[in-house]
């Protein structure tokens, strides 16, 4: 008797995570990725999320190594996360610390404030325990600040921390908020974005 065995490919994809699936346990085990290729449903086992010391959520950029296997009872092709790391949103600049050394900028070199975001969990359980209200009340506070330009405000999907909703994420400085208050709103946005003011 022969036996079919399927080879596995492996691959690395770099992209931004655009949706969380959590066990019931809160536990990442699947991750949808948006890369320039396209969209890819990813497995998380449970070996490599342990290995993971920061927390998975939408919008995060990251670096994902992926083991293809073909399943020959379904004729389908499964991916595997085998390495997943965290891809900086800046890098470090260090500057010298010789004054005598001059810091050379090229003169068309233009450095983009980072984008501010807050991010907030459109499923289900964060959405009915306050989520909608929020979202409104966020983007009420922001205009009335005169902030509405310069922040935006994006619904996403499930951040992993259901029992916990309703979420939220500041960007760029990914500052997390859970069971978060409508009441807190304004002091929030006082928090994050007080330098932007008018």
């Amino acid at each position: 008797m022969i036996k079919l065995v399927a080879p596995d490919t492996e691959f690395s994809l770099v992209g931004i995570v655009n949706q969380v699936v959590v066990s019931k346990k809160g536990r990442a085990k699947e991750i949808e990725l948006k890369t320039e290729e396209g969209d890819y449903n990813l497995k998380i086992p449970r070996s490599v999320y342990k290995k993971i010391n920061h927390e998975i959520h939408p919008e995060m950029e990251v670096k994902v190594k992926v083991k293809a296997k073909f399943c020959l009872k379904t004729a389908k092709i499964k991916l595997k996360v085998e390495k997943l790391s965290k891809i900086s949103p800046s890098p470090t600049i260090i500057l010298p610390t010789d004054t005598k050394t001059p810091l050379l900028i090229a003169k068309n070199a233009k450095i983009a404030p980072p984008k501010s975001k807050i991010l907030i969990c459109q499923k289900s359980t964060c959405w009915k325990q306050g989520g909608e209200d929020i979202y409104e009340q966020l983007n009420q506070e922001l205009e009335n600040q005169g902030l509405a330009a310069c922040v935006m405000i994006k619904k996403t999907g499930c951040m992993g921390h259901c029992k916990k909703a309703p979420n939220l994420v500041v960007l760029p400085d990914q500052t997390r908020y859970h069971q978060f208050d409508d009441e807190n709103v304004g002091q929030l946005i006082c928090r994050h974005f007080k330098s932007k003011m008018v």
